[in-house]
């Protein structure tokens, strides 16, 4: 019998038994790179890890540098005695430099730091006449050799520690495999999604 109701030319729909039902769409399994792509791709993180680091050293060497470099001309002779004034003790009294202190004996190394400057004398000469006559404990950064350069060389050596120690760390927290979803693991999840 015809449907006088369905335009001419359209074809009948199907009865619900005749839809086909697709299969379930299945992932495709998982296979693994050939063995030769994986050098090259730790070659590639590798760099990626490391191009920051080399970036910020780069940064540090150059801001040192220019930092360093900044002479700013000749320093003045008045400039000159207050600094170096300002690294050595003063004699009397202990809590200042010879460059904040009042004291006479603040005042009389002062202008022995002038006389002295005035003679042509280098800074690490003019340190050593007054730590000859006042005693080594008068300068107040601590000389760059024997025990003393301790003073300078554990910071840095810290500082290389700590470093190396953060780079060890990253490498091995970087180095953790990964656990690999199983075909349980994708079921569970392809479930978790149809609901």
């Amino acid at each position: 019998m015809n449907d006088s109701s369905q335009p001419a030319g359209a074809s009948p729909e199907p009865a619900p038994a005749e839809v086909a039902t697709a299969p379930p769409a299945t992932a495709p399994p998982v296979t693994a790179p050939p063995a030769t792509a994986q050098p090259a791709a730790r070659g590639r993180r590798r760099w990626r890890v490391w191009l920051p680091w080399a970036a910020l050293v780069v940064v540090l060497v150059g801001a040192l540098v220019i930092g360093a470099g900044r002479g700013g001309g000749k320093e003045s002779v008045d400039h000159r005695v207050q600094r170096i004034a300002s690294e050595v003790r003063c004699p009397t009294c202990r809590g200042l430099s010879a460059a904040e202190s009042d004291a006479k004996t603040a005042e009389a190394v002062r202008e022995e730091i002038g006389t002295r400057v005035q003679q042509g004398q280098s800074d690490g000469q003019i340190r050593a006449a007054l730590a000859d006559r006042y005693g080594a404990d008068i300068l107040l950064r601590p000389q760059g050799s024997g025990v003393a350069a301790l003073v300078w060389a554990l910071p840095v050596v810290a500082v290389v520690l700590a470093l190396a120690g953060l780079t060890m760390a990253f490498r091995r927290w970087s180095s953790v495999t990964r656990a690999k979803p199983s075909d349980e693991d994708r079921v569970l999840v392809d479930r978790a999604l149809r609901r």
